[in-house]
């Protein structure tokens, strides 16, 4: 067997097999960006990325095709130009291997990890593949050289020109390459304003330490009231803290709390925090209002329910764990609003209910853990609610997610979910 055979069907399997790998996992990774789904922090992928993923993922295929047939068409015949099989190595790289790098690190750098094992691959196979054509080209080069076979000085030019923009095309796919795996490695710390290396550790059963995101941020809920229903004292930039999605850490899939507004003469929030009881008005907090602040009762007598207007509001949280395409998890709820009886009755009331509206916020102010409901001050005699104008950082200002800072494109709120049974307290 000829050695310059030997040469073609090395280069041909080679590249078969990498080439092969390489479009497999284009498509993949067009899957996995289209099936991102929306939760916590991240969510979908603007349709200008999903449709240029698609386009050079076409392309890459027909590249493919050129390019192994020509290698097939060089296997078959030692005498075809160099030229030709160089030209299909250029349109591969700058065609197909530079732009899907460049989308690679383009999510990667918008996320504190890759979105699936895909982009590592990706980039590995990329630039194994980049590196792999140029020892190719410089092997095919040198032997065709040694045997005269290399063409006219014409020829020689353009094939110098070739190589001369196929070098550069490599180097670009290097560095995405490695800019790929850096991404995944640090990340960009907001508050410090300096670079962090990732801490793997286990998030809510996940894969990666999220306190970038979750410090201090929790569910807050709002029960505004609507025109002739009962007043709750609540104004649309109130809100009551539920729970901190750190909470869920605790191996807690769900979480219920209850919420209760006094509206007889002595107006009281109650506020029963998990795991919940039957009991009446065995609350965790209680607040009297007084003017326009309401005090903190020591003891929960004050805030009894017993003969008394009330409007309640049951509300079931449930996180759904990190896995697939759901990158950081998500937060569902249920909720049972109703009025002086309780949420298994049929009665329909005379006048609307307020409804409630949750929402993702981070505290400005250090919260205590006994009393995570209402923002307390000296020595918890007075408090208010919560203030989105104030004392609550909206959560846009605070996901800024991967090493450049992105805007988030998760929820900023919890996912309503029907099916979800809430329990009557």
């Amino acid at each position: 067997m000829e050695f310059s055979y030997i040469l073609r069907l090395m280069a041909f399997t080679t590249s078969l097999i990498v080439d092969s790998i390489d479009t497999i996992s284009d498509w993949l990774l067009y899957h996995d960006i289209v099936a991102a789904r929306e939760g916590l922090v991240f969510g979908h992928f603007e349709d200008s990325l999903i449709k240029t993923q698609l386009a050079f993922s076409i392309l890459g295929s027909c590249l493919f095709l050129f390019e192994i047939g020509m290698l097939g068409l060089n296997l078959a015949r030692d005498d075809l130009p160099i030229i030709l099989l160089d030209v299909a190595a250029l349109l591969v790289i700058w065609m197909e291997d530079v732009p899907q790098i460049i989308i690679n690190v383009i999510i990667v750098a918008c996320r504190d990890q890759p979105i699936s094992v895909v982009q590592i691959i990706k980039a590995s196979v990329c630039m194994f593949g980049a590196l792999m054509k140029l020892v190719i080209a410089i092997v095919r080069f040198c032997y065709w050289k040694r045997k005269e076979k290399i063409g006219s000085e014409g020829t020689q030019r353009v094939n110098k020109w070739v190589r001369i923009i196929t070098f550069p095309g490599i180097l670009l796919i290097i560095i995405g390459s490695v800019l790929v795996f850096t991404f995944t490695q640090l990340t960009w710390d907001n508050a410090e304003g300096s670079l962090k290396f990732q801490n793997p550790r286990r998030i809510l059963d996940g894969e990666y330490n999220t306190n970038k995101y979750f410090d201090q941020v929790g569910v807050y809920v709002n029960m505004a009231s609507q025109n002739g229903g009962p007043n709750v004292d609540m104004t649309t930039n109130e809100w009551i803290r539920l729970v901190d999605i750190d909470d869920f850490r605790e191996r807690k899939s769900s979480i219920v709390t209850h919420v209760v507004f006094g509206l007889g003469a002595t107006k009281f929030l109650s506020i029963q925090k998990p795991p919940g009881s039957l009991a009446i008005a065995n609350f965790s907090e209680c607040y009297v209002k007084n003017g326009a602040s309401w005090d903190f009762q020591r003891s929960l007598a004050g805030c009894s329910i017993v003969n008394q207007p009330t409007v309640s509001a049951v509300i079931k949280l449930s996180f759904v764990e990190p896995k697939g395409h759901l990158l950081l998890g998500d937060i569902e709820y249920n909720a049972q609003i109703y009025q002086d009886t309780n949420c298994n009755s049929v009665i329909v009331p005379a006048t609307p209910l307020p409804e409630i509206s949750l929402r993702y916020f981070k505290s400005r102010l250090p919260l205590m853990s006994g009393n995570h409901h209402l923002v307390a001050q000296e020595a918890l005699s007075e408090s208010k609610f919560f203030s989105s104008s104030s004392n609550l950082q909206p959560i846009d200002e605070i996901w800024k997610t991967g090493f450049l800072g992105c805007k988030f494109t998760g929820k900023s709120q919890p996912t309503y979910n029907g099916d979800i049974t809430v329990p009557c307290l």
